[in-house]
């Protein structure tokens, strides 16, 4: 199986310039298109290249892989994502009591509305957070990869864990909001 930089002919790294990717992607599926001649597997591994390579959560997982570094979780976990952990269990356990609540009047459904009006900003202002935290570790790459030369990818594996972490918050988050948002309307 070829590395998603080695379908694009790139050296491994964890810098991504968004722009280089989609114009050597609108190429090479020029190319590797079933529709100009390409094979289905050539093009199906282009889109998956591209995919990794745009999400910076896969493209960290691959990178460690082809670096051989192959461990299942990290041990450490930074204060602030425990803290955010706390955070997240209680915004949606709230949202979640919220909703099983009983409306059985009219002033009972304004009190419940503006109650959930309450969780609602709560709950932006927490997958903003989110948000922020994964544009933190993006911003981390660079500095995982200048540590790889020491051979040293322990930070790797804590941004790894956060980025999983992140993904499952904001998954988990969005379904609430989503949710929240239709028993407002």
């Amino acid at each position: 199986m070829n590395s998603p930089w080695e379908v694009f002919g790139w050296p491994v790294s964890l810098q991504l310039d968004e722009a280089r990717l989609d114009e050597a992607f609108r190429e090479l599926s020029q190319k590797l298109h079933p529709d100009a001649g390409g094979k289905v597997g050539e093009f199906e591994r282009l889109e998956e290249a591209k995919q990794c390579l745009e999400q910076p959560a896969r493209r960290l997982e691959a990178w460690l892989n082809f670096h051989g570094v192959r461990s299942g979780h990290s041990a450490a976990i930074p204060s602030e994502v425990g803290e955010m952990f706390v955070r997240v269990g209680e915004i949606t356990q709230g949202v979640d009591d919220w909703q099983a609540s009983p409306k059985v009047s009219g002033l009972g459904k304004a009190l419940w509305q503006q109650e959930g009006l309450k969780w609602k900003t709560r709950l932006e202002a927490l997958m903003d957070e989110v948000t922020e935290r994964e544009k933190g570790l993006v911003e981390e790459l660079p500095n995982l990869e200048e540590a790889a030369t020491q051979n040293e990818f322990e930070r790797a594996l804590e941004v790894r864990a956060e980025f999983g972490f992140m993904a499952k918050w904001r998954t988990s988050l969005r379904k609430r909001f989503g949710c929240l948002w239709e028993d407002l309307v």
